[in-house]
């Protein structure tokens, strides 16, 4: 999945006091769009749509642009998973905008000046970084999905016209008459296409269905799962990349497989050319660079009695930011061998690798 923000540029004027240091010819309204983009796949693991709220912040010289009267706030996406909202920008001074996308924790909110409210990340734009809350993390909860932007280097300018000194509108609706009776047919309009990825790597232990077959016979079958996995915690937005010294053990507790949910099939292209379908034992996000990472992976499982099965330990994963990664093999009959594979596109069978792991 991709987030999407395009950005519409409107010279306006001073309104209630705003901007009184900065004249009223220097102020621009940057109204954003933002929104989802819709999957071709018909499954609903990993397509984004868990993630309800956006939050973003404007900077300049590399610090929050406190001297904007608006400079951070979130939005609510609707049901067809788009927002809008504008904030007053000055003309001449280039900006750099963030993005950060995510489950609300509680109900989804649009406001200015709020900060983030994400239901499992620490979003600190002040430090330009987000964190992952490590307490009471579940195995298989799609509702980690996230999305991110830095978009740097975002310049106002453009043959604007200026609003003349002596027009204040008495009310804040009255903007509408500025952008028709004093822009006109020269008003600037700049739009600008933002994509919003993931800063995260989908982690996935995966089985054949003759495995899960063969598991059958025998009498039992993956009901739940756990996860340990030593793995980063913090993420920097403006560099893209994971906080080194943020290495932590992560325990995502015990909840029902998605073993027989069809959403969760994930369908993986083979060096070989073939695509085969894996069916999800056990899944969730975390922080990664677009180089390759490695984390250590621990996989609890337990019957369909509430029985402890077996643990699968995997030494060293490798994860790539908005890729995922599948750990296939014989998990449920034989604990040793397991490839791995990793895809560039959560739901794109292409461009994937594998490579043994003992």
């Amino acid at each position: 999945m991709l987030l999407a923000a395009t950005t519409l540029l409107f010279a306006t004027s001073c309104m209630d006091g705003e901007h009184c240091n900065i004249t009223k010819a220097k102020v621009v309204s940057a109204q954003f769009s933002v929104s989802v983009a819709q999957s071709a796949s018909t499954r609903t693991i990993a397509d984004g749509k868990k993630v309800d709220e956006v939050a973003w912040a404007i900077y300049e010289n590399g610090e929050l642009a406190t001297d904007l009267t608006n400079y951070y706030g979130t939005l609510k996406l609707d049901n067809n998973q788009q927002a809008q909202f504008a904030v007053s920008m000055v003309l001449g001074r280039t900006y750099d905008i963030a993005f950060f996308a995510y489950k609300a924790d509680g109900e989804a909110v649009e406001s200015m000046l709020r900060q983030p409210n994400a239901k499992y990340y620490n979003v600190l734009f002040a430090d330009k970084k987000i964190e992952l809350k490590t307490e009471n993390l579940k195995a298989n909860d799609d509702e980690l999905d996230c999305f991110w932007l830095y978009h740097e280097g975002l310049e106002i300018s453009g043959p604007i016209i200026p609003i003349p000194d002596n027009y204040v509108p008495e009310r804040p609706e009255d903007i509408e008459d500025i952008k028709h009776d004093y822009i006109g047919d020269n008003q600037l309009i700049i739009e600008k296409g933002f994509t919003l990825t993931r800063p995260v790597a989908k982690l996935n232990f995966a089985a054949e269905d003759e495995d899960i077959d063969g598991a059958r016979n025998s009498g039992f079958t993956i009901s739940d799962t756990a996860l340990e996995i030593t793995s980063y915690t913090s993420f920097n937005i403006a560099e893209g990349k994971v906080d080194e010294n943020s290495v932590k053990s992560i325990k995502f507790s015990r909840t029902d497989s998605p073993i027989d949910d069809n959403s969760a099939i994930i369908e993986a292209k083979l060096e070989s050319g073939e695509v085969k379908s894996f069916k999800c034992l056990a899944m969730t996000y975390l922080f990664a660079n677009t180089q390759q990472l490695t984390s250590g992976v621990t996989l609890h499982t337990w019957d369909q009695y509430g029985e402890f099965l077996n643990t699968i330990y995997c030494e060293s994963a490798p994860m790539r930011r908005n890729h995922n990664t599948l750990l296939v093999g014989n998990l449920l009959s034989n604990s040793a061998n397991f490839s791995i594979i990793i895809s560039n596109a959560y739901d794109n069978p292409n461009n994937n690798y594998d490579a043994n792991q003992q």
